[in-house]
């Protein structure tokens, strides 16, 4: 396991938010239809503050359910093309507006960091911060890519669905237990077929859960596309997926175009996602997109209205925050021609256009490759840049946090990459409130993603690694009990790698609140163990909010019902309140 690491926790960090009063803002809305450019698309658009913004319509498709008796299995001619699939993503998709690092290894500090080291702290029996339960998703080692970017949610009825790049499962016990789901074969073909990045949140106002796919680009449609579907978790089995699909030409693009890395987020009465748009097959970056469906029961599985928001050209990359409610706020880094500014947008649900404001932060190093090499040379955050990014709202204060990389900014010199955070008040025209970054001199702090409880607090998971030290599984926490001093973060080892066995990583993780626990999260991650990829359901909190029961030991799970008739599985999901019957014959 993890030797004893490092000598403080980092400090917040509080910079003078009259220090950085420089802020730049964007036009003033200008009402001006765009038809000229958009003539005969079904959307209709208005150039508004800082980008264009349209709206349309999208017609859905019910689609039954199909679980797995046995888990999927790719071939190895299947995983082959997979990883190709999944290495161009990653190589030919990346940040346009980071430079090549100077170096092919890490920078020696020379002025240290204007903020403390952080440290990783254990996890124990008398401790507040407690695991309430851990599954290791053992089955899944056989199909599993390198870049498993895992997702979980879970629902107040305690049905979790957990998606990676290759692989989807679900849970009706809480995540003690799952089955499979084959996201190759669970909807129709589409573009060039299922390529990469999933994503799922829990809407619990409405009981629904939502899962989203990529596509690969198709030199035939000429595009890639992604698929949102929707469904009451307690009746996917029976009712199935409410299912839409977007392609580029939704936003007014034409042939020839695809969508990539997707974030996902939840207000009042929308979910939100966004996406990088690429020419193809050059994988030119060309906008980034933010649009809103609003959340309705799938009952007819009746057409959409949505909302659709495109940044500037130079604008790469969205971040949407956790914990909305009348209000998204969403940020774009502004790195090019230096990384010291951010743009804070927000969109009123009642709104019909968003307003941004640009605010100064700290300079932060942005070169590509990140570089975080362990005791195998293998430098597994290779694909990381900026992309690997959170933000929440809470309490007033709106946050982003995100991955930096190693060498020079502002705040010091950084022998590894870093997790830079920036904190601002909540308002019209957002202000810096402080930056507690998170760095140490031993290894890489990197893929950071939050959630937000119900009382407002944030916790979520993190990676450390590099230098001496394998990847490890982290999570971290900020609320009323934090106590690592110098505050404000609480960083405990969760897990720790026996190797890298790749140079990348993938994207990115998740942290979402528990449905059925509203003051706990769930998080996933991965672990690399004697040369299997491990992809982990973590539900995790305050011992104060413990549940009457709990596995306070890792699990292995997965298990699939191999004797159990497609009636079995029915009655599984429908009865989840119920124990699970013995498996019996079709």
């Amino acid at each position: 396991m993890f030797r004893t690491l490092m000598i403080g926790a980092v400090s917040a960090l509080t910079l003078s938010a009259a220090a950085f009063a420089r802020r730049r803002f964007g036009l003033i809305i200008a009402g001006a239809a765009l038809a000229s450019i958009f003539a005969g698309l079904p959307i209709s658009t208005v150039e508004a503050q800082s980008g264009i913004v349209g709206h349309g319509q999208k017609p859905g498709k019910l689609i039954p359910f199909k679980a797995q008796r046995e888990r999927p299995q790719l071939t190895p001619e299947q995983m082959r093309l997979q990883e190709e699939r999944l290495r161009h993503h990653k190589d030919t998709h990346g940040d346009p507006t980071s430079p090549e690092a100077p170096a092919a290894e890490a920078p020696a500090p020379q002025a240290p960091p204007a903020a403390d080291e952080t440290n990783v702290l254990g996890i124990t029996p008398d401790g507040t911060f407690k695991i309430f339960q851990s599954t290791v998703q053992a089955y899944l080692a056989g199909i599993i890519s390198q870049q498993a970017e895992t997702q979980a949610a879970t629902s107040a009825t305690n049905v979790v669905f957990y998606t990676g790049n290759v692989f989807a499962s679900f849970s009706t016990d809480g995540g003690a237990s799952f089955t499979f789901v084959n996201p190759f074969t669970q909807f129709p073909t589409l573009d060039g077929g299922l390529c990469c990045d999933q994503t799922v949140i829990y809407d619990p106002t409405r009981d629904l859960m939502i899962w989203q796919l990529q596509y690969d680009f198709s030199s035939t449609t000429g595009k890639g596309s992604y698929r949102t579907a929707f469904a009451n978790p307690g009746s996917v089995a029976s009712g199935g997926w409410c299912v839409y699909e977007w392609n580029p030409g939704d936003f007014g693009f034409p042939s020839g175009r695809s969508l990539d890395r997707p974030e996902v987020a939840l207000s009042s009465n929308f979910v939100w996602y966004s996406a990088n748009i690429y020419t193809e097959p050059d994988a030119k970056f060309e906008r980034s997109v933010m649009w809103r469906i609003r959340l309705d029961p799938p009952v007819t599985c009746d057409s959409r209205a949505f909302e659709f928001f495109l940044g500037v050209p130079a604008q790469f990359h969205f971040t949407p925050v956790q914990g909305a409610t009348d209000t998204m706020y969403w940020a774009n880094l502004q790195t090019f021609p230096t990384a010291d500014s951010i743009r804070i947008y927000q969109w009123a649900e009642a709104d019909s256009t968003p307003s941004s404001t640009d605010v100064a932060i700290s300079l932060w190093p942005n070169a590509r490759p990140r570089l975080c090499p362990g005791p195998d040379v293998l430098n597994w955050c290779r694909a990381a840049d900026k992309r690997q990014a959170s933000g929440w709202i809470a309490n007033g204060v709106i946050g982003f946090m995100w991955s930096a990389s190693q060498g020079t900014g502002a705040l010091g010199d950084f022998p590894f990459p870093y997790v830079h955070v920036a904190r601002f008040n909540a308002s019209t025209t957002p202000t810096l409130i402080d930056e507690p970054i998170i760095w140490n001199s031993g290894g890489a702090w990197i893929y950071p993603n939050v959630g937000v409880n119900d009382r407002g607090a944030i916790a979520g998971t993190l990676s450390f690694g590099g230098g001496v030290y394998f990847p490890y599984l982290t999570a971290l926490i900020l609320d009323d009990l934090t106590t690592a001093a110098p505050p404000p973060w609480e960083i405990y080892g969760f897990v720790a790698s026996t190797g890298a066995g790749d140079d990348r990583w993938g994207d990115y993780y998740s942290s979402r609140r528990n449905g059925s626990n509203g003051n706990t999260w769930v998080i996933s991650g991965q672990q690399l163990e004697a040369g299997q990829r491990q992809a982990w359901y973590v539900w995790m909190g305050r011992s104060r909010d413990a549940p009457p029961t709990e596995m306070t030991s890792p699990g292995v799970q997965g298990t699939s019902p191999t004797s159990a008739s497609s009636d079995y599985l029915r009655f599984w999901w429908e009865d989840i309140s119920r124990q699970r019957p013995p498996a019996r014959s079709p």
